[in-house]
């Protein structure tokens, strides 16, 4: 006679807890990108390069970022980094002298990004199909020129069918506003502004003190 199988016994809600969430706080966030912040030594003084994204792309075209993008496979953050400036300035990966790394970055969309120092050893370009022209900004500049400093709220739309009603105080009910702090630099014809702002200032409050 067959031994009939019943139904598996329930995990208590402690083993569900940590089946569901094993580890989960050490895995890759999915929305995670790595940028280099390119180094150009000529003649002795040094420069951050800048490109100015396509205008044929369909995400910001016309602004200006550091060479960077989306993490790949296992790669890592660096080797993402070295990655795609090698693609976006048309380099070997032995062309890039990674010197060190900076704290992460969290976009408004919950996104990371990771950004790296490195030095650009030798020639470069940079491909059309990305990049628009590139910029270089000497660091002596940088330090010597404090970013225009903007206030930038973000409010919160409910969509028409958005049961507002149901809330305390319905159609007045006070939504909570986001403000945060926006740097922009103005260098000649170009304005780096944004995230690409936010890690310039960020690097060269950090070295200014201790360099120039």
């Amino acid at each position: 006679m067959k031994k009939s199988v019943g139904p598996s016994p329930r995990m208590t809600l402690n083993q569900a807890i940590e089946e569901v969430y094993k580890g989960r706080q050490g895995r890759r966030i999915k929305r995670e990108s790595a940028v280099l912040l390119p180094l150009i030594e000529e003649d002795g003084s040094l420069s951050l390069l800048y490109e100015v994204r396509s205008y044929q792309l369909s995400s910001q075209p016309g602004e200006v970022c550091f060479p960077g993008g989306r993490m790949e496979g296992h790669e890592s953050r660096q080797e993402t980094a070295v990655r795609e400036t090698c693609e976006e300035l048309l380099i070997k990966p032995e062309a890039i002298e990674v010197i060190g790394g900076m704290d992460s970055f969290e976009l408004g969309n919950g996104a990371i990004v990771w950004p790296y120092i490195g030095k650009i050893k030798g020639s470069y370009s940079y491909s059309q199909d990305e990049v628009d022209h590139l910029f270089k900004v000497p660091l002596t500049w940088l330090c010597a020129n404090i970013p225009q400093q903007y206030k930038l709220t973000q409010q919160t739309i409910p969509d028409p069918h958005f049961p507002i009603e149901r809330l305390p105080g319905g159609k007045d009910y006070q939504w909570l506003e986001k403000t945060r702090d926006v740097y922009m630099y103005l260098f000649q014809d170009e304005v780096i502004w944004g995230l690409t702002a936010d890690i310039t200032h960020a690097f060269i409050e950090s070295i200014k003190a201790i360099t120039f």
